[in-house]
């Protein structure tokens, strides 16, 4: 089935017409804290120290899986390079707050930030040529 966002998939799930699906942690914690759904892995390689008892994807049986969600901000291109770095700094800065890190950790995130904004930027670059991949490959089409 194909579902507009993850709440509609999730009450899918739970009301027994779906048998299995993907989601971000935050959308499916809740329910999973609440014994309404229960979590078979994750799916990076290895178990997420935010959500612990839960196996990674070769823990659970599938080597070789290996797919992580991250969030970021984005600003429009031509902004200026001194106003990125500063809006890096505070990230950075509140993603070191104990509060802030508990309540990204029970939402199921490891609040890592990228070193710096370059190096986010070769993240997500890095991480273009597998989707390209994945999406031809599954013979996906924009329609």
């Amino acid at each position: 089935m194909q579902f507009k966002g993850g709440g509609p998939a999730a009450q899918s799930l739970i009301a027994g017409d779906t048998q299995v699906m993907f989601a971000t942690a935050p959308t499916v914690m809740g329910f999973i804290r609440g014994g309404r759904m229960r979590a078979l892995a994750v799916t990076t390689r290895l178990a997420s120290p935010a959500i612990p008892g839960i196996p990674g994807a070769e823990e659970a049986g599938l080597p070789g899986y290996d797919s992580n969600y991250s969030f970021g901000l984005y600003v429009p291109a031509g902004t200026p390079q001194a106003a990125i770095q500063r809006l890096h700094e505070a990230a950075v800065k509140a993603l070191a707050k104990p509060e802030v890190r508990e309540k990204l950790a029970i939402q199921g995130m490891d609040p890592t930030p990228s070193a710096t904004p370059e190096a986010f930027d070769a993240e997500n670059r890095a991480e273009a040529p597998t989707w390209e991949r994945v999406v031809r490959e599954s013979g996906a089409r924009v329609e």
